[in-house]
């Protein structure tokens, strides 16, 4: 099977390469780069880390992933981390990122295999925040080739509006609790696919905020109506 298995916004390296590198939010670190099999940025806790884990199995030769770069407001790199080091618990249904600070660190889309076989195999270095080359190349540099027994294909959806939808009543749970427990105003962040999708206000009422969003997902429109919504700063 053609590798990489799933679409994002990568580069394919050398794919003898035992690494893989994800640089987040820095979008222009790859250019700077090389020796990697795959090298790409992550801007979501969920589908985002999905596709990484996705195309890492995807790859005999690669035991190393690299998180490096600029970190997203999605705490896609903490979220990473924390998969990586505390593993995922089922919550309702919903396979959650132990430990991870991202609203929203659900991975449904995979099989559970996958997941589990990715926190036991692939050896994730933790360059959160480093957008240097020249100290992420010396890490790449510095990875053993140590190839894998076999590949693992895993299918993974395309996302469009309806995988989005399944997290509408989380999302809505979880703005009510900020606003239980914060019930002041400030800029909250509201995260959506690849970027934050707004900044509202928020009353100094402790009530609820109904509000309408409309959320870009990939070249389609997705309207919540009402939702409520509210992260922590």
């Amino acid at each position: 099977m053609e590798w990489p298995l799933t679409s994002g916004s990568y580069v394919v390296g050398d794919s003898n390469s035992p690494v893989a590198v994800v640089t987040l939010a820095s979008e222009n670190l790859t250019d700077d780069l090389e020796n990697y099999a795959i090298c790409g940025t992550c801007f979501t806790e969920n589908f985002g880390i999905e596709k990484v884990i996705v195309n890492v199995l995807g790859n005999a030769n690669i035991s190393t992933l690299i998180v490096c770069g600029e970190e997203s407001l999605h705490f896609c790199g903490q979220s990473i981390m924390a998969l990586y080091e505390n593993g995922i618990w089922d919550t309702g249904g919903f396979r959650k990122i132990v430990g991870s600070r991202a609203v929203l660190p659900y991975l449904n889309e995979i099989p559970l295999r996958a997941i589990n076989r990715f926190i036991r195999e692939i050896k994730v270095v933790d360059l959160v925040g480093t957008t240097d080359p020249t100290v992420i190349q010396e890490s790449i540099d510095s990875c053993r080739d140590s190839s894998r027994s076999e590949a693992s294909v895993v299918s993974m959806p395309e996302i469009d509006e309806d995988n989005w939808r399944k997290y509408e009543s989380l999302v809505t749970q979880s703005m009510i609790s900020h606003l239980k427990k914060r019930g002041g105003s400030g800029r909250i962040y509201l995260s959506h696919s690849d970027f934050v999708a707004s900044i509202f206000k928020l009353s100094k009422s402790s009530s609820p905020v109904s509000c309408s969003l409309r959320f870009l997902v990939s070249d389609k429109i997705l309207t919540l109506n009402p939702a409520l919504f509210i992260f922590p700063r």
